[in-house]
């Protein structure tokens, strides 16, 4: 990792370096030469990790340059965004990375980012589920097939439903990506009925079977090199930094860190201990504690709360009931969706959003 940090370093011009509060971007920052970080927050605390990155790099005796983006900020953003992406990528974490680019690019022409880091060593903590569903093995798989079949059916909610479902489903099923957002079962609701609906395990399996002799953890990673890396991570990092002049290298994504993390033993990259288990021993040699022992954010977004307050409620619930929404989608759903958020009942933040994108997107190029 520190060959491959001197090497991306190799610049005409001044480098930088986008830092959050996690360990990815701590441990670039704190093995590479640059003078110059750069963090974003919001006024949420609960979304806002610019205290930790303050005193980060305070410890580092580096400049740090923040931006506070408001609720209004990250709103007006959205249609200048899906017009930089071209296509309605609904990941919240692209509006604080336009903000975190636009910062940068106003001191620096090169940045170094964390992307690739969760993948190769596996940081998401969704990669910890196949260890939490081991203790269910012991009841045979067509059991579990069918209490996930009834338990899918019912409305009766209660806790450990999920964990139940998750239980009845092969790795292959039950896992695409973060961008998952809606069940099979839950598309038939929210697609009009004249709309084909195109299942994403069509996507993926093929992916699949390349990994079949593999353990459920390392598919995952596979899966997630493919399409989430792919199609979201990079994709947002070269449009969005590209619009603002800025040249964005990732050092994870060296081939021979690659190389080197794909001949880790699964118990090294994920265990019931920590995700990204021997990447963060490694870190914690040049990391305090509070950054190397943190679980995985992200990059928060609060649009959870947002989607609570009347102001974006009602400007939503147009939009569901919309022309562009009675066109494709079931806007009795949407409105339920929409509805049990509000009011507190389910989280259905991502749910909304996904379809607020689209809508969005849809009414800037088609109509």
């Amino acid at each position: 990792m520190k060959d491959s940090i001197d090497k991306h370093q190799l610049a005409d011009v001044e480098m930088g370096a986008f830092l959050s509060g996690g360990i990815d971007s701590s441990y670039l920052a704190a093995n590479s030469q640059v003078k110059k970080t750069f963090s974003i927050g919001f006024e949420n605390p609960q979304c806002n990790e610019l205290p930790l990155v303050k005193e980060f790099s305070q410890q580092l005796k580096i400049e740090n340059y923040q931006k506070t983006i408001t609720k209004e900020e990250f709103w007006q953003s959205v249609p200048t965004i899906l017009k930089i992406l071209d296509e309605p990528v609904a990941d919240p974490s692209i509006i604080p990375l336009y903000h975190l680019s636009k910062l940068a690019s106003q001191h620096v022409k090169v940045v170094l980012s964390g992307e690739g880091a969760d993948e190769l060593f596996g940081g998401y903590n969704i990669y910890q589920t196949p260890l939490t569903l081991a203790p269910t093995k012991v009841i045979p798989f067509y059991i579990r097939k069918k209490i996930k079949n009834i338990l899918l059916k019912s409305n009766y909610n209660f806790k450990g439903k999920q964990y139940l479902i998750r239980a009845g489903q092969t790795v292959e099923e039950r896992f695409i990506g973060n961008a998952f957002i809606f069940q099979n079962n839950e598309l038939n609701k929210l697609i009009k009925p004249q709309h084909h609906i195109y299942q994403p395990q069509i996507l993926t399996n093929p992916y699949y079977r390349e990994v079949a002799q593999y353990d459920d953890i390392t598919k995952m990673q596979y899966i997630d090199l493919n399409f989430w890396l792919r199609g979201d991570i990079l994709r947002k990092a070269d449009h969005i930094s590209m619009a603002n002049s800025l040249e964005v290298r990732v050092p994870y994504l060296d081939k021979e860190v690659w190389l080197m993390s794909s001949t880790l033993p699964t118990q090294l990259r994920v265990n019931k201990k920590a995700t990204k288990y021997i990447f963060r021993k490694t870190a914690a040699k040049s990391l305090p504690p509070k950054n190397t022992q943190r679980k995985k954010l992200g990059f928060p977004v609060p649009i959870n709360e947002w989607l609570k307050e009347e102001q974006y409620y009602q400007q939503i619930k147009e939009l569901f009931n919309g022309p562009i929404a009675q066109k494709y989608f079931n806007c009795d759903y949407l409105n339920e969706l929409l509805d049990n958020h509000f009011q507190n009942i389910h989280n259905n933040a991502r749910k909304i959003w996904t379809v607020y994108i689209f809508i969005i997107w849809y009414h800037y190029n088609f109509n």
